[in-house]
């Protein structure tokens, strides 16, 4: 009798597990198959563990091996389960009751390593605990200076990457580019300062800095939408990353056109910047802890930042502003 007609499930498979620290919660992965144990530590390795609340369960996320195969995804939700079901051998299914997710990635999905990474592995980890620790998971940029944060809206191509890499270069802090975590009541955010992705005609803006190394070694990768980005790895540069929460201080709005001759940064009612929460955040505002988070943001200031004549002004003028808060 074969292996897998003893054992269907592979209930009996040895497993070998890693645990990291993942949005302040230790997530612990276990698979049969090392690359996959690999990836999981390509996606979140890295980060200094903090000390999570004492006797917290840790999240669990088995990572199943299926072979060859490929195939497009759907999404699909029933019995407090959430899953990208494909035709290509690939699934993730969450369970943020149960505080576990199960992800299967076939041999065709892991040659190409970045997308197995953040559409498969990075998909089910995040959604599993935004929606288990009821975060308000937002498309947008986060970057700290001392204890006060910025979020960063802006749509694509207005320049939220290009801005992060600065900010860093301007002794601040690198939470996230597109993927940020908030508390609904606390107005908290947080993310996985790992990869930055960033256009090839942003790269010129990074040769003669100290990011240059990071920048040489970056690798090509396409995205969904088909843009080819480089792919920066930060934990190997010099940039200072943060997995703490802190509070998001301002809301910054990005704006494509050059700020001509007013100031490059400018004070815009609290109104508006909710207005362009709603608009960019089309699956947060779905969420039941929408109202709470938008609630808690009325008091804070907003600002946009139009484009400079080159981003460490911008960057500067993000600093300063967050000093003076």
């Amino acid at each position: 009798m074969s292996r897998a007609a003893s054992d269907p499930f592979r209930e009996r498979a040895r497993l070998r597990r890693r645990s990291f620290d993942v949005l302040g919660n230790r997530v612990c992965f276990e698979s049969d198959h090392p690359p996959l144990l690999e990836l999981a530590a390509e996606a979140f390795g890295g980060g200094a563990p903090r000390r999570g609340a004492r006797g917290t369960r840790p999240f669990r996320v088995r990572l199943l091996f299926t072979g060859t195969g490929r195939g497009d995804s759907d999404l699909a939700a029933g019995a407090e389960f959430l899953g990208s079901l494909q035709s290509g051998n690939n699934a993730v299914l969450v369970s943020p009751g149960s505080r576990s997710a199960f992800v299967a990635i076939s041999g065709a999905a892991l040659r190409t390593r970045a997308r197995a990474r953040y559409e498969l592995l990075e998909f089910a980890v995040l959604t599993l605990l935004a929606r288990a620790r009821r975060l308000v998971p937002l498309h947008a940029g986060f970057v700290v200076h001392g204890r006060r944060g910025a979020l960063l809206l802006g749509e694509s191509g207005a320049g939220k990457s290009t801005l992060c890499l600065h900010a860093m270069l301007e002794r601040m802090q690198f939470v996230a580019e597109d993927a940020v975590f908030a508390t609904a009541h606390s107005c908290r955010a947080l993310g996985v300062p790992t990869f930055l992705h960033l256009r090839h005609d942003a790269a010129r803006w990074l040769r003669s800095t100290a990011l240059a190394p990071v920048l040489r070694d970056a690798r090509q990768i396409r995205r969904r939408s088909g843009v080819r980005k480089l792919e920066l790895d930060l934990r190997n540069s010099c940039a200072a990353l943060t997995r703490a929460p802190a509070r998001i201080s301002t809301v910054v709005l990005l704006r494509r056109h050059a700020a001509g001759r007013g100031p490059i940064l400018r004070r815009i009612p609290s109104s508006r910047a909710r207005a362009a929460l709603v608009a960019t955040q089309p699956y947060a505002t779905s969420r039941p802890e929408w109202r709470s988070f938008m609630r808690s943001l009325v008091r804070t200031p907003s600002f946009e930042l139009r484009r400079a004549s080159h981003p460490r002004e911008s960057a500067r003028a993000l600093r300063e502003l967050l000093e003076r808060l």
